[in-house]
């Protein structure tokens, strides 16, 4: 995993485990989300959703009165070896129009307990209702328009600008996902230069080759320290070396 970029940040089969992060009124743990309230208007239709970075999750929780960014570890190789389970990732963005379109419309054919795809922003329910106006004007649905305007479409709606997301559609796909931690959000919680997570999972990678353990039990084991808390809260922290990090968690452990 190239943990410390700061690129768009776009589900990978290739990592064993990734880093979920959700951002709420409320500390809420894996087994506690309650799927009857759930968003149903939101891309993928009625699902929990989880984002792939800690920044975005902070500004999603800023919108409640004391929004909190809870953590998660998702089993990926896990997950894609469930056979109860269905899970699809959406790398077109064709595919993954319609299948938004399709959820609009009310007639989505996509059964899947796990979608992971690109997402949208609170502006593009404008961009939508235009097009909306302009498909019942023509008597069509949503998903019915020709390919020429999709591809506007997708032009207006910016997906590239975005970090992507994981839908859980089932109570049963969420069993792969581990709650760490959470935190309450302040305006001292810096993401804009430098991700806490990053670091972490930077530092969790070196536990795992030195200690010869799994990399998901690395991260949690880190993540659920003190010294993974400190690194969140103090901002001095985060402008360590991540071995200097490694050895007061070394200490604390």
């Amino acid at each position: 995993m190239n943990l410390m970029s700061r690129k768009r940040k776009t589900f990978s089969r290739d990592n064993e485990v990734i880093l979920l992060f959700h951002g709420s009124s409320c500390k809420i743990r894996t087994e506690n989300f309650d799927f009857d309230r759930a968003n149903s208007n939101s891309d993928f239709g009625k699902a929990i959703y989880f984002g792939l970075d800690y920044g975005q999750a902070v500004n999603w929780a800023k919108n409640f009165k004391k929004g909190v960014v809870n953590w998660y570890a998702f089993m990926v190789d896990d997950a894609f070896n469930d056979p109860d389970i269905q899970i699809t990732v959406i790398e077109d963005r064709l595919e993954w129009l319609d299948t938004i379109l399709s959820f609009i419309d009310g007639d989505a054919v996509v059964c899947s307990d796990i979608i992971i795809g690109d997402i949208m922003d609170s502006r593009t329910a404008l961009i939508l209702r235009q097009y909306q106006e302009m498909s019942n004007d023509m008597g069509i649905k949503l998903r019915d328009l020709d390919i020429k305007t999709k591809r506007i479409m997708i032009d207006e709606l910016k997906p590239d600008v975005f970090h992507q997301q994981i839908a859980f559609k089932t109570q049963k796909a969420l069993k792969h996902v581990k709650f760490i931690g959470s935190m309450v959000v302040t305006d001292t919680n810096e993401t804009k230069y430098v991700d806490p997570f990053e670091i972490a999972a930077t530092i969790s990678m070196i536990i795992s080759e030195e200690d010869e353990i799994p990399l998901n039990d690395a991260l949690i084991n880190f993540m659920q320290s003190n010294t993974f808390l400190d690194l969140i809260s103090k901002r001095e922290f985060r402008k360590m070396d991540p071995r200097d990090i490694l050895t007061l968690y070394r200490s604390e452990v």
